[in-house]
């Protein structure tokens, strides 16, 4: 199993390009900008705020 955590994850991208490589079984992207984190929602990032 691969989990990842973002912290200050922004929009997303880095998420983003390790989910094509490394394929994680969970991915979750904390950031405190509600704009950056519905970006991350339209990629299917789990967020917290």
């Amino acid at each position: 199993m691969v989990l990842f955590l973002d912290l200050g994850c922004g929009d997303g991208y880095i998420i983003s390009q390790l989910k094509h490589m490394r394929n994680p079984s969970r991915v979750l992207g904390v950031d405190v900008s509600d704009v950056a984190l519905e970006k991350c929602k339209k990629l299917s990032i789990k967020t917290q705020n």
